[in-house]
């Protein structure tokens, strides 16, 4: 009889515990989407992107207060995007956070005043939370991708000519090697004509 009483109280802490872990925690980093860079036929781009977090409580709904990211491009500190805006995340939900932080898009040229074709984008950063409590919560990410930005038709023409032009360089290096392995053979041949001789 005791060892039931037992068996059916230690299973109800269990089950009180399950549930309790339910009601309270923190809200949870997700993912990065939508990662780009648009705007390179302008002044000044914008780097974008959508922070995802996840709300896997039930009962607790928290309430995103700031967001702070640090943006670096190519291994470049870009700046830092910093959002006050008020966004929910009800329970068992997600939350899309935007991203759009405006750079000026001489950063992103190279040494010769080109875009490149593709860039890498690290964004790390930190976003509060808060419960309908007034508990405080930070999650911190890090989040690495490399994104094709549309590249303006002026650069996209200059871009298509640097690679024909690479791409020619190397056919004619495989066919000068070519040849000279040709020339190489060729003259082996020869000598060992003479030798026999």
């Amino acid at each position: 009889m005791k060892a039931k009483f037992w068996a059916i109280w230690g299973l109800s802490l269990i089950l009180l515990a399950a549930c309790k872990n339910n009601e309270s925690g923190s809200p949870e980093y997700k993912d990065v989407y939508s990662v780009d860079i648009t705007g390179l036929n302008k002044k000044r781009g914008q780097v974008k992107a959508l922070i995802v977090f996840k709300n896997p409580h039930d009962k607790v709904n928290f309430k995103m207060t700031r967001l702070i990211t640090d943006i670096q491009v190519d291994g470049e500190d870009i700046g830092t995007y910093v959002s006050g805006r008020s966004l929910g995340l009800n329970a068992l939900s997600e939350l899309k956070a935007p991203l759009e932080y405006a750079v000026d898009n001489e950063r992103l040229k190279n040494e010769n005043g080109e875009y490149a074709s593709s860039y890498t984008v690290k964004l790390t950063g930190e976003a509060i939370f808060t419960d309908q409590h007034g508990q405080e919560y930070n999650l911190n990410f890090e989040h690495k991708e490399t994104v094709n930005p549309v590249i303006p038709q002026k650069d996209r023409r200059k871009l298509k000519a640097d690679k024909k032009a690479d791409q020619q360089a190397e056919k004619a290096e495989r066919e000068e090697g070519v040849e000279k392995r040709r020339k190489a053979k060729e003259r082996k041949k020869q000598e060992k004509l003479l030798t026999n001789e």
